[in-house]
């Protein structure tokens, strides 16, 4: 994946954000184009407008752009996979990689485990790369997410 310019980053978290952008401009070395969006349908709309060679996508969004202002931010459990379905339904391929800093998601009925996310992204998305468990604590995510380009 040396040919990536154009990167599409679907993150609401400032730290998660800054690390992502320090990876690629050090560890991996892209001259790339970083696109940041802070919600599902910020996600959603750049995807409308422009054609990105990669997507790094977090699971846990906010819903709106609007919504990152003040103290009621409305998130979205499933939000990136959401974009995934998304993504599908309107044949957009961009190859995407989910990362996320949660190990799992929703709560009873709705409860989903890290390791079943993935195995559904695998089974329905023919675009999506893989999963990263992102920790700012630990270095691990930053060789998961070099194995993955």
């Amino acid at each position: 994946m040396s040919s990536i310019q154009e990167i599409l980053i679907v993150e609401d978290d400032t730290k998660k954000i800054s690390d992502i952008r320090s990876f690629f401009n050090n560890e991996v070395n892209f001259k790339s184009n970083l696109t940041i969006k802070k919600s599902f349908r910020g996600g959603l709309k750049a995807l409308r407008f422009k054609k990105f060679d990669l997507i790094i996508l977090d699971m846990t969004i906010p819903k709106w752009e609007d919504d990152l202002v003040g103290d009621s931010v409305e998130y979205e459990s499933f939000g990136g996979f959401n974009l995934l379905k998304e993504m599908k339904r309107k044949s957009i391929t961009t190859p995407t990689i989910l990362i996320t800093m949660f190990r799992e998601f929703g709560s009873d009925e709705n409860y989903i485990s890290l390791s079943k996310i993935n195995e559904l992204c695998e089974q329905n998305f023919t675009f999506y790369l893989g999963l990263v468990y992102y920790s700012s604590g630990s270095n691990t995510w930053i060789n998961d997410l070099k194995g993955l380009l």
